[in-house]
């Protein structure tokens, strides 16, 4: 917990040296971005696609569905087993080094 809140002593002097306009714009812009990603997918999808269009719908919402299904038990016994603060912060680690990895991995696909 005092780790966090000294992240966020940290960031928050950061966030002000941003300026008001590109502050909105990096929070606005994902937003619309998460927010019209689904419709253009489906609209794709129904072109493309003639016949069994539920079909790939239904999977596509399993494959979206599948870390939750498996993820979730384990963030719920962390939870339980060591509380809120600690489990929000490992689950923050273990998704940062995954990125990283992830990230990496992606530099030396490029690079190769």
């Amino acid at each position: 917990m005092f780790m966090l809140f000294l992240f966020m002593l940290f960031l928050t002097p950061l966030l002000m040296l941003i300026p008001a306009k590109m502050f909105i714009i990096i929070i606005i812009v994902p937003r619309i971005v998460i927010g019209i990603y689904p419709s253009i997918a489906k609209e794709y999808i129904n072109k493309e696609i003639e016949i069994d269009r539920a079909t790939i719908f239904s999977l596509r919402s399993l494959f979206a569905k599948i870390p939750q299904v498996v993820l979730l038990p384990y963030i719920g016994y962390l939870i339980d087993n060591k509380g809120l603060n600690y489990s929000l912060i490992i689950v923050a680690v273990i998704i940062f080094i995954l990125g990283m990895i992830l990230l990496a991995s992606q530099y030396f696909i490029k690079k190769s």
